[in-house]
């Protein structure tokens, strides 16, 4: 712990929402180590929805329910600079461009800010871009959740002495069984959206059965927009027996379903760094992913040790997927291996990093 350097008493987290996502999961894993940190830990959540991830009862942990679904809402701006006034953080912690915004606009002099970049942002309109780097000035650091995304950020921001890579944590439990009766079969975890590519997963795996096992089966943990299509394709293509639809699950339910499978599919198009690849590695699978995000820095691509880079085809997709059925894959010796990579992204190491920031100039 740092508290002999770091004199702050108060931390605010604020989001624009904590339903399921990389920087939910991420703040989760945190917030037990900043809560021991700081005196008091309030959680801004801008728009409560009914999917919200469950939250820990922390006895200096509070949470703040804004409520607020209109993107310019005056309410919510006085609302802050009240909040924020009364509060006087030390730090605030915010990510996503509505919180980076308002909370940038409304703090108090007294406090230091800190962004959270956890993807390389291409939605973002050039409006939003120009109004975030203008709002820099007031910013003490951009961290950034691997170096593609500072390089990527870097090019809209500018203040490159602000921006500091710090990755998102994964939760490593005590006991992780390194066998644990593992099948032949796949397991994709991500929103069902076109950033995740789950169509690539499914070609892929549909390629697969057909030319290397048609004993597998794929578990699709995670939901979006893009469910019924994606059953309705499979079922198209024959398969649809072959695969589960598991919904949003609780990371011991994920870390169950990984216990069970082999191998992860990691198909995105676009991410920061996919927390799911090292979460993988905690429960012993091997990994076939696409170059996106992090894939290059923090991955031992160059090893045999069970982590695939794939072109993003599903030709290319399916062989790996085969050839991370190798049964020297899942040996002892080689599971040790992959679990090693995920010692540097530990809950505690992570929190670390960021209180070394917060008590920096």
């Amino acid at each position: 712990m740092l508290s002999s350097n770091l004199n702050a008493k108060k931390l605010v987290i604020s989001l624009d929402g904590f339903g399921h996502g990389g920087t939910q999961q991420a703040i989760l894993h945190l917030l037990p180590f900043m809560c021991a940190e700081f005196d008091k830990v309030y959680l801004i959540i801008l728009q409560k929805t009914s999917f919200d991830l469950e939250l820990p009862n922390l006895t200096n942990f509070e949470v703040k329910n804004f409520n607020s679904k209109k993107l310019l809402d005056l309410n919510l701006f006085i609302r802050l600079i009240y909040f924020f006034w009364k509060e006087q953080p030390d730090i605030i912690m915010t990510s996503m461009f509505r919180s980076m915004i308002f909370t940038a606009f409304t703090k108090n002099i007294k406090s230091k800010i800190f962004w959270l970049e956890q993807n390389t942002y291409i939605n973002r309109t050039k409006t939003q871009w120009t109004f975030l780097r203008f709002l820099t000035y007031k910013v003490s650091k951009i961290i950034c959740i691997s170096q593609d995304v500072a390089t990527y950020s870097s090019k809209y921001l500018g203040n490159f002495n602000k921006l500091v890579v710090i990755p998102n944590p994964v939760w490593i439990p005590d006991i992780i069984d390194k066998q644990s009766n593992k099948e032949n079969d796949f397991i994709f975890v991500g929103r069902l959206v076109p950033q995740k590519n789950p169509d690539l997963a499914i070609e892929a795996f549909d390629l697969f059965l057909k030319t290397y096992n048609s004993n597998s089966h794929l578990h699709i943990v995670g939901d979006g927009e893009l469910r019924e299509i994606l059953k309705l394709k499979l079922n198209n293509l024959g398969i649809l027996e072959k695969c589960t639809f598991h919904g949003f699950l609780s990371n011991l339910a994920v870390y169950d379903l990984m216990k069970r499978t082999k191998s992860l599919i990691s198909t995105s198009i676009i991410e920061g760094l996919a927390m799911v690849r090292l979460e993988a590695l905690v429960n012993g699978n091997c990994v076939i992913t696409t170059n996106s995000g992090g894939t290059e820095q923090f991955f031992h691509l160059d090893s045999d040790w069970g982590i695939f880079l794939s072109e993003p085809n599903p030709t290319d997709f399916a062989k790996k997927m085969h050839n991370s059925l190798n049964t020297k894959y899942h040996e002892s010796q080689m599971i040790d291996k992959r679990k090693k990579i995920v010692r540097n992204f530990t809950p505690e190491k992570i929190s670390t990093q960021f209180l070394v920031q917060f008590s920096s100039k």
